[in-house]
This record gives structure tokens, C-alpha cells and sequence, in this order.
């Protein structure tokens, strides 16, 4: 069975060497250069084999895609941030979490929102969360996007209230 073998020389600026060769040749030669022989693709007529240095190889390979991660390259993943609430916070309290929420929101992430209240609260005022959560929405008109305002509300019982939140598209 012939084989296409590309051997890596491991110079720079020398280009890889492409041969066309029996199976048991590419074995003999990459074992007298050091080097192991890699699948590359099979399914080509002839099939590829890569003579190289599997470690070394693999090495190269970690380093560029950890330098591609830490140059903020490929897909991104934004952080959701939870903030939680307790139903009928004081306003000055609010404020202060509203906007550490609203700067996390500006640097485009998304936010959940979770509200709590207490049983005495909820048997004061069955609605107190939902309330509590519209002033958290009316302070934040500005810096939600519009679906989100009238987005899914999960509410589990009159005690637990949660929204994810989404930042406005600038």
C-alpha cells in the first residue's frame, strides 16, 4: 500500500519533503530520522501520513491555541452575573446594587436577577417581589433591551422570583 508521507524537517525555513512511498518504507524512514509517524487523512488516494515529533507537534499546538485564547481570539464566552435582591430592600440599598448591575450590563453582559422575600413579607403583600423587581426594571429602562422587560419571568412560589436580564444592543 503506497502512502503520501510529508516529513517535517523541523528547520524553519526549509519546506516540508513529500514523498510517495510503501507503508513499510515511511515506517523505516521516519524511525531512522527519529520521528513518528502521524495520521493525517486517510481517505485520500493516496492516503497522508506526517513524519514529525508527536510531542513536539503537540506542544506547538497547545501553545498556539493558548495564545489564541489569551489574544481574546475564537468564540467568547460572556460571564452571566447573578444579583440577588431581597423583596422590599430599602431604596438606598437598591440604588447601590442597581448600579453595580447597570455597569456589568454596559460591558454587554447578561445578568439573572433574583428576588427573595420573606414569608411575613409575602403575608403582608402577596406581590412584593414582583414590585421589588419593577423597581429594579424601572432604574434599569436604559441599559436593558426591550424583549427583556417583557421577557420570562420564573417565579417558583410567591417567595422566589427570577428574570435573566440582557443588555441593549449598541
Amino acid at each position: 500500500m503506497e502512502v503520501r508521507v510529508v516529513t517535517d524537517v523541523g528547520k524553519k525555513e526549509s519546506p516540508p519533503q513529500v514523498t510517495i512511498q510503501p507503508l513499510g518504507e515511511a515506517y523505516e524512514h521516519a524511525k531512522q530520522l527519529k520521528l513518528d509517524l502521524i495520521e493525517i487523512d486517510l481517505k485520500q488516494t493516496p492516503p497522508v501520513l506526517r513524519a514529525a515529533d508527536y510531542g513536539k507537534m503537540m506542544y506547538q499546538l497547545k501553545k498556539k491555541t493558548k495564545a489564541v485564547q489569551a489574544s481574546g481570539g475564537g468564540t467568547k464566552q460572556l460571564a452571566t452575573k447573578e444579583y440577588k435582591f431581597k423583596a422590599g430592600i430599602s431604596q438606598h440599598d437598591l440604588e447601590r446594587k442597581v448600579q453595580n448591575l447597570e455597569s456589568y450590563l454596559q460591558k454587554g453582559h447578561s445578568c439573572k436577577v433574583t428576588i427573595t422575600a420573606r414569608y411575613f413579607l409575602v403575608n403582608q403583600n402577596n406581590n412584593i417581589a414582583m414590585e421589588t423587581l419593577e423597581r429594579v426594571q424601572e432604574r434599569l429602562k436604559d441599559s436593558i433591551s426591550e424583549s427583556t422587560t417583557s421577557g420570562k419571568i420564573r417565579q417558583s412560589n410567591a417567595k422566589h422570583l427570577s428574570v435573566l436580564l440582557q443588555p441593549k444592543k449598541q
